[in-house]
């Protein structure tokens, strides 16, 4: 059945973050009928959404749905707009339960223009060309410069802009060595489990964000992990149950993510190698920062010695050397101290 009400599609009307913790307020009522209602509906669209080949194809696995009294919200990254015409097409193919809804859907055409407008005056000023792609929100940034502070400079220019999911810099200086670098976007999820490779798991509580890039640099897990300090075969009382607590691990030894677990490639006996939380060494992002998606504020920590570049200034150069320093020792400075670590 075609509901026209539903193709009436209110773009930027709703903040994926308020409507969360709404949802969330509202969970202790999740068999009532109307809630029941709602979840068919989800269903349903889902269901539409998969049944068109592109959106299948391209799109289907980066929308966030849920309906909420009939009202369905959508959030997440698209290819184009051309696919966002597409999704409110399949929108208009569900029942008369939906009552309207509203989007904060990004189409990357659109997010690809703003961010090579923005880089414009760094073209002109440098004298260089940045050659830009986006995918699902995810900026690549290719070229070459002539130092490793133009090209940081893109890097944060690119990073300013809210709804850039990550930053991934390709961008090459000649005669400078840039390193190993990870170039995976790895977007761990809040709630969801992380194995080691031992079987032992905790679960995702945080992540840590490098506000210069949007990317993830370490999570923070809660579980029960033995300390080094404990012997674990010998007890007076029977074996040591290993206590709870919050462990901060680097994005670098994640060897693979799904949308409901991740797996590491160090075990749990590593303990001693990784870096327990420390609230001292983080602090909240600032009230006027967008995270990345499907991120919300409360989600994310930063390093105290990381906080967002809003715009590009005469203090690149020292921004540059504070930037490298703070992500060196988030990812791997307990990693350096052992060489042993992962093998």
């Amino acid at each position: 059945m075609v509901n026209e009400q539903g193709s009436q599609v209110n773009p930027g009307e709703f903040s994926r973050c308020e409507e969360r913790d709404r949802l969330q307020a509202k969970s202790g009522n999740n068999h009532s009928p109307t809630r029941r209602m709602d979840v068919a509906l989800e269903e349903e669209i889902m269901h539409a959404i998969w049944q068109d080949n592109v959106l299948r194809a391209t799109d289907s696995h980066e929308i966030d749905i849920h309906v909420d009294d009939g009202i369905v919200y959508m959030s997440g990254h698209l290819l184009s707009s051309i696919n966002y015409q597409r999704v409110k097409k399949a929108l208009q193919t569900t029942s008369k339960d939906m009552r309207g809804s509203k989007s904060s859907l990004v189409m990357d055409d659109d997010l690809l223009l703003e961010v090579a407008s923005s880089l414009g005056p760094l073209e002109q000023l440098h004298h260089c060309k940045f050659f830009t792609g986006v995918s699902h929100g995810v900026v690549v940034l290719n070229g070459e410069v002539s130092n490793t502070n133009i090209r940081l400079s893109a890097e944060l220019c690119a990073a300013s802009h809210p709804k850039v999911r990550g930053v991934i810099n390709y961008i090459s200086v000649p005669g400078v060595d840039l390193g190993l670098q990870d170039h995976r976007l790895l977007q761990p999820s809040i709630g969801k489990e992380i194995c080691f490779r031992d079987g032992v798991s905790g679960i995702v509580k945080q992540v840590v964000i490098n506000p210069d890039n949007r990317r993830v640099i370490a999570m923070t897990i809660r579980g029960r992990f033995y300390d080094a300090q404990q012997n674990i075969s010998t007890a007076s009382n029977g074996p040591i149950r290993a206590a709870e607590q919050t462990l901060v691990i680097p994005m670098n030894v994640v060897e693979h993510l799904t949308d409901s677990s991740g797996f590491l490639t160090i075990q749990s006996s590593d303990f001693a190698k990784m870096q327990k939380f420390n609230a001292s060494l983080f602090s909240a992002p600032p009230t006027d920062w967008t995270p990345p998606y499907p991120y919300c504020p409360a989600d994310v920590l930063f390093s105290i010695e990381s906080q967002p570049v809003n715009a590009i200034s005469e203090s690149v150069p020292e921004r540059v050397s504070a930037t490298l320093k703070v992500e060196e020792r988030v990812l791997s400075a307990q990693l350096l101290a052992n060489d042993s670590l992962g093998g």
